[in-house]
């Protein structure tokens, strides 16, 4: 929050600079087109809380792969670098750069909450009460959530942050940390990940297919996980849920877009 909303970076900075926040933006930008600049300095402005931002000198040369006007998001916690070049796509800037700004597996806060929603993918919720079991998390399911990173939103939650939170997507008063679930936003069902199974890459695509093959049903408020409908979500404020201290839109998508479950030895959606 010290730095300028947008630093200027030069070819003795930039190596430093990509590294100084989880997620950092470097735009390539001719001073002359004030259209890109006031574009990306728009985007800068609105997520200056989250992000980095910084715009190269004249005399710092783009990466070999884009063409300016461009921008690179550095993900330093996934050690990922995607770029893109917007000329005649300013439409498609900030959308570009929110969605590159995903690390595969994120922390939920009260910032990103409504945002990563509105991806309208199945939310696939992990909660954790310490270090210790996010970091176990976050290194067995790594390769895991980088498979489905494109099809599914997978988020860590610290339920102190979020107190409200796991009752409302099925986990009791009194869960058992770590626990999970999943809220199909396609048709505002919830899925706790049952109590004791342990969270790992067999054990969830085991239990994900039971999902999708119905053995599994939905959980719903007020009664139990085995009912084929849901209460879950609070019908009297216009299809919103409350969860924990933010108030979050149900997107409507269909199905579960682009999961994709082994059968037979085929990859099925």
């Amino acid at each position: 929050m010290k730095r300028p909303v947008i630093s200027e970076v030069k070819t003795d900075t930039l190596t430093t600079f990509q590294k100084t926040d989880e997620t950092v933006f470097i735009a390539y930008i001719d001073p002359a087109d004030s259209q890109s600049q006031k574009a990306f300095s728009d985007i800068a402005e609105q997520n200056k809380e989250e992000f980095t931002f910084g715009l190269a000198v004249p005399d710092l040369n783009p990466p070999s792969d884009i063409t300016p006007p461009a921008v690179t998001c550095y993900r330093t916690v996934d050690e990922e670098v995607t770029s893109f070049s917007f000329a005649n796509k300013l439409d498609e800037l900030e959308k570009w750069m929110l969605e590159a700004s995903r690390p595969i597996m994120t922390d939920l806060t009260i910032l990103n909450h409504q945002r990563l929603l509105d991806l309208r993918r199945p939310m696939v919720y992990l909660f954790t009460r310490t270090a210790a079991q996010r970091q176990s998390i976050v290194e067995s399911l790594a390769r895991f959530a980088k498979s489905y990173h494109s099809s599914l939103t997978i988020v860590l939650v610290n339920p102190f942050d979020f107190p409200d939170l796991p009752s409302k997507l099925g986990l009791g008063n009194d869960p058992v940390y770590p626990a999970g679930a999943v809220h199909q936003l396609s048709n505002d069902r919830i899925y706790p990940y049952p109590k004791g199974m342990p969270l790992t890459p067999s054990a969830l695509q085991k239990w994900g297919l039971d999902v999708y093959q119905g053995r599994v049903k939905p959980w719903m408020s007020g009664g139990s996980e085995g009912s084929v409908a849901t209460e879950s979500v609070d019908r009297a404020s216009n299809g919103r849920i409350q969860m924990g201290r933010t108030r979050s839109h149900v997107s409507i998508a269909k199905g579960w877009p682009g999961v994709k479950i082994k059968v037979a030895g085929r990859d099925e959606l």
